[in-house]
Order: structure tokens, then C-alpha cells, then sequence
């Protein structure tokens, strides 16, 4: 894996204490305001290294709800993981439980991203009753949730490695289920130049625009951004190839505390 971050994303000020008590198992809670606006992250790192920024080191993607909350995004997850039986989707079901329990436990609407530059593009909105959205991409298929329905589309199936095609075939039959499969490779996208401040286009629409942005870093980090949090290319980079960049600036640290399940 090549350069890697992560981040949970408030417009609102979450309960820092609340969630410090949520019982989720991290090395500990890393909050963050940023000067000049009304936004705040959070890192819940799965492990710590001093050596790391905490929003470069993975959450942990083996937490599980108790899936009271948003049962039937959870109900279709768990389906569709079990069809395709693959660590990405393993990876999708971990970040969407995790990101509702944040969103439950701070009360507030919560966004979490995660991306590197070899397999994993992803952005998720919650709120404290439910999931309202999701996308990943991965390196040969790419998944959708929003509106109680879920899409698995796969550019090219001939050259389709994280899974067998007759296990795509399991998922047409899962109700709420979505499967759109293509036989050729999604084509070249032009990308900004390293260093440049120019912005990667943001886009909402699926389908044929899904394999023509296909090799976009950060899309859906961008993508699924709240409105209410600004710009994510003002507050974090986010759609240049800049991410990052003037956080040290931008941000002050507000909170600072293990979880509580992670005292010993």
C-alpha cells in the first residue's frame, strides 16, 4: 500500500466525551478544529505509531454495531459480503459500522473517507439513526449504497481478480441488490499534475461516468463531502494533489483521550 489517509469529518461539534466512552477499540481519539471554520475531524486509529500522523494509520475495520442502527444497509452489506466473500468487502462492511457508531455515539452527522493510491477509494455519510450514503472503489469493482439500495459495478469482468464471476452472480439475486458488469477496461483519465492546485472535478452521477472517472484519486472523499463542511478542497486538499497540506496551520488539536476500551 502506498500513501494512505483516513478521517471522520463534522460540520457540527461532536460530544468528544460521549464517543471517547463509545467503547470502540483504538488506540485513542485525535480531535481537531480547524481555525477559521466550523469543521472538525476526528482519527480513531486501530493502532498508534509515533512515527505517523494518526489519520495515516487505518481504523478498526473489525468493530461491528450491535445493527440496531440502519439494519437494512447493514442487512445488504453483510449479503453482498457474503456473495462476493473478499477483504474489500470485509473493508466496506467494517467503515460503515464504524462510521454509524461514531455518527451514534458523537450525535452528530458524521462523514469518514479513507484512501490510498494502489486500492481503496471511499467516502460514507451517517447520521445518529441511519446510514444515508456510501461509495468505494477498489481495484476491479466499485460499490454504492443510498436510497435502501446497493450497486456492484465491475468495469471489466474478463480481467476480474477480487472474486469470480459466478460469485457476482450470487449478488443478482440478493433483493435491494444491484449488478452492472462491463466486458472492457474503464479508459485513461487526464489527472492534475503532482504539486499543481488545480482541482480534480467533483462529480454525483453513477453509471457511465463511473468508468470514465474510474483512475480519479480522492472521488469520493470529494463526492460524498458535506455541504455544510465547505469546500473539501479549501479545508483538507481534497480533489488536488495537495491533500493535506497546511493542516498543521489550518487545525488545533481539542481533544486528546484513549477510548475507553482501549485502558488497560
Amino acid at each position: 500500500m502506498g500513501w494512505f489517509s483516513n478521517a471522520f469529518v463534522f460540520a457540527q461539534e461532536p460530544h468528544w466525551k460521549a464517543l471517547a466512552r463509545s467503547g470502540i477499540r483504538c488506540a485513542g481519539i485525535w480531535g481537531y478544529k480547524h481555525r477559521t471554520r466550523d469543521v472538525w475531524l476526528a482519527a480513531l486509529p486501530a493502532t498508534a505509531d509515533e512515527n505517523l500522523s494518526p489519520f495515516a494509520m487505518d481504523v478498526p475495520t473489525d468493530f461491528r454495531t450491535d445493527g440496531s442502527v440502519a439494519p437494512h444497509a447493514l442487512d445488504r452489506f453483510d449479503k453482498v459480503a457474503r456473495a462476493l466473500s473478499t477483504q474489500y468487502l470485509d473493508l466496506c462492511v467494517g467503515y460503515v459500522h464504524l462510521t454509524l457508531a461514531v455518527a451514534q455515539r458523537a450525535g452528530v452527522p458524521t462523514f469518514f473517507f479513507a484512501a490510498d493510491d494502489e486500492f481503496r477509494d471511499v467516502g460514507c455519510r451517517a447520521n445518529p439513526n441511519g446510514l444515508e450514503q456510501f461509495a468505494g472503489k477498489f481495484p476491479d469493482f466499485l460499490v454504492r449504497y443510498g436510497d435502501r439500495r446497493l450497486t456492484v459495478l465491475v468495469p471489466d469482468v474478463e480481467s476480474l481478480q477480487s472474486f469470480s464471476a459466478a460469485r457476482l452472480e450470487r449478488c443478482r439475486r440478493l433483493k435491494d441488490v444491484t449488478v452492472i458488469a462491463h466486458d472492457a477496461p474503464p479508459p485513461p483519465l487526464p489527472s492534475a499534475p503532482p504539486r499543481s492546485r488545480r482541482r480534480i472535478r467533483a462529480t454525483s452521477s453513477a453509471g457511465a461516468d463511473d468508468l470514465a472517472r474510474w483512475g480519479t484519486f480522492y472521488r469520493f472523499p470529494v463526492e460524498l463531502w458535506p455541504p455544510a463542511a465547505g469546500a473539501p478542497g479549501e479545508v483538507l486538499g481534497l480533489g488536488t494533489w495537495d491533500v493535506w497540506d497546511g493542516f498543521d496551520d489550518n487545525f488545533e488539536v481539542v481533544f486528546r483521550g484513549p477510548s475507553k476500551a482501549s485502558k488497560r
